[in-house]
């Protein structure tokens, strides 16, 4: 504590221990400075104490904590919310593509593209809506929406060869340029 009358006289109280009492570690002072004889010293001034602290940290201890690891797995978020685009468990939206339909997550879609969350939940949007139907889009080129809703929900591009196998190269260029274009119209990094 530093004395504010100008004498010099400063208070130094380092009486701050580490202590084993009862098998449990206690860390403190063992004798306080008392207030009332704080209050009629020269230490306290305008209501106002000043501080000066110093503080050493000892690199080299000789008890240690006891130091535990826990193996944390590898994320499979991904891999868990690809099938639960599989499964359809708790789907909310179905997109239609000619024939075929499609069931996802409103909720999902909407997280990972700021066109499905303003189509859903947007000042315009329907959250109501529970069917999207997708126009335009010719027989082999079906697998471009499965494609995009895999990426949608696993954040990898899936083996698009396994969704094109009977289809030429020339196919497969075009439908992966398609599959640019719908990431880009759906505003998906």
């Amino acid at each position: 504590m530093i004395d504010q009358s100008c004498k010099g006289r400063h208070k130094v109280h380092s009486h701050f221990k580490r202590s084993l009492e009862g098998g449990r570690r206690l860390w403190g002072y063992n004798r306080f400075y008392r207030r009332t004889a704080l209050e009629s010293s020269e230490y306290l001034n305008d209501d106002c104490l000043i501080m000066h602290c110093t503080v050493g940290v000892v690199r080299n201890c000789t008890e240690s904590p006891n130091q535990f690891s826990v193996n944390v797995p590898s994320s499979d978020l991904g891999q868990c919310l690809k099938e639960l685009l599989k499964s359809g468990i708790g789907s909310d939206i179905i997109f239609e593509v000619g024939d075929e339909t499609f069931q996802a997550h409103k909720q999902i879609l909407a997280a990972c593209s700021p066109v499905f969350n303003a189509q859903f939940f947007g000042l315009i949007g329907n959250p109501n809506v529970d069917r999207v139907v997708v126009e335009d889009v010719e027989p082999p080129f079906l697998t471009l929406l499965q494609a995009m809703l895999i990426f949608i929900y696993s954040d990898k591009l899936p083996d698009v060869h396994e969704l094109t196998s009977s289809f030429s190269m020339y196919t497969f260029t075009t439908m992966i340029q398609h599959l640019f274009l719908a990431a880009d119209r759906y505003g998906l990094e």
